[in-house]
């Protein structure tokens, strides 16, 4: 078994610790083991002190854990492996490298380095089949006040640690665990408690569930759905019907004209195209009913009236006297040459806002024109 010397704190290594007991928190990085050949002046401590490198470094490793084992004294463990290695060598020198939180690059902070060739271990090349493992612990000595860390990333795993961290974990589970089973059980009364609370409700509406359970409480629910006709719904809404009957307007319905709403007007011949503007009574669908009177010097001008109903601009509704005909006036005279008609008709107008204006427009070839209108 390879017999080292004492570990030797580089100057780096030194200056390192002195930082963390001015409070910067140190990061041991990594472990490496070489080779290196040393003379007996090298050997010196003074000479180590200096070093910042190995003098022949041939591989790499991870920490697997840290302990502090004194005030003064922190113990690094690393798991040296053959995995990968191609070519025996024997291990004459260890260093461990650091650095300051927050820095980029890290030094060699301490080595050790074996009596001897003949005292160091000869680690044989990967076969293929079987890894070599040692277990290889250093210790430094630090200042009591100073905040040490590790890299553990990618690093072996000794079986103790493996072993601890399964217990650890079976404990935090049992924990979990017995959180998860206090946390159902109280779900399991809050739902409990909802069911309590809904079926007192239907008890005091009369409507008592078998038992005290979802199922039976959808059952009298079912109940009250199906007699809701029959248990004062029907009542309920009948009165509604006679509420509507009695004052129609108040709910939006619309009986006819009413007889502020009728307006008649008249316009002669020498003016062109007759606009009227109109207010719509509710919303929804109305309706504007007019009666227009005609007359016309000649036979042949007749027949040619047509009426638009405009919103915003928009034709909304339209009529044709050619496509309705019209009636002859009974009270016509042609003393005069005059002839007269009359064109009633009820335009539908979709999708109107109440209060909004209309626009009634009627268009007579020359005729003389009195109508009467309504909206409705």
């Amino acid at each position: 078994m390879a017999v080292f010397r004492s570990s030797v704190l580089t100057k780096k290594g030194n200056e390192l610790l002195i930082d963390a007991v001015a409070g910067e928190n140190i990061i041991f990085t990594r472990m490496l083991t070489g080779c290196g050949e040393y003379t007996d002046e090298e050997r010196d401590r003074r000479t180590l002190e200096k070093r910042e490198s190995l003098k022949n470094a041939k591989q790499e490793f991870t920490f697997s854990s840290y302990k502090k084992e004194s005030e003064q004294s922190v113990r690094l463990t690393a798991i040296i492996s053959n995995r990968g290695l191609v070519k025996s060598y024997k291990i004459t020198e260890i260093g461990i490298y650091g650095k300051k939180s927050g820095d980029a690059e890290d030094f060699l902070c301490s080595v050790a380095i074996t009596n001897s060739t003949e005292e160091s271990d000869t680690f044989p090349p990967f076969n293929g089949l079987q890894e070599c493992q040692i277990v290889q612990d250093y210790y430094i000595t630090i200042s009591p006040d100073a905040e040490v860390n590790i890299v553990t990333k990618g690093a072996s795993v000794l079986i103790e640690d493996f072993l601890e961290k399964i217990a650890e974990l079976e404990n935090g589970c049992r924990t979990k665990m017995e959180e998860l089973k206090n946390k159902i059980e109280e779900l399991k009364r809050s739902f409990q408690a909802g069911v309590n609370k809904i079926y007192n409700y239907l008890k005091g509406l009369g409507f008592t569930p078998a038992t005290n359970s979802p199922d039976e409480i959808c059952v009298s629910i079912q109940m009250i759905y199906d007699t809701r006709y029959t248990n004062g719904y029907n009542a309920g809404r009948l009165q509604g019907q006679e509420d509507v009957k009695l004052n129609p307007g108040e709910y939006g319905i619309s009986t006819g004209i009413a007889e502020e709403q009728f307006t008649m007007y008249t316009s002669s011949r020498v003016f062109g195209d007759i606009l009227n503007n109109l207010t719509a009574p509710h919303s929804g669908t109305c309706f504007l009913k007019f009666e227009l009177y005609l007359t016309y010097d000649s036979h042949s001008k007749a027949n040619k009236g047509k009426v638009y109903v405009n919103r915003n601009g928009v034709n909304v509704a339209y009529a044709d006297i050619e496509d309705d005909g019209f009636d002859i006036h009974p009270d016509i005279s042609d003393d005069e040459g005059t002839h007269q008609y009359i064109w009633k008709k009820t335009l539908e107008i979709p999708n109107c806002t109440s209060g909004k204006t209309l626009e009634y427009k009627i268009v007579r070839d020359g005729a003389n024109a009195s109508w009467i209108i309504g909206l409705y």
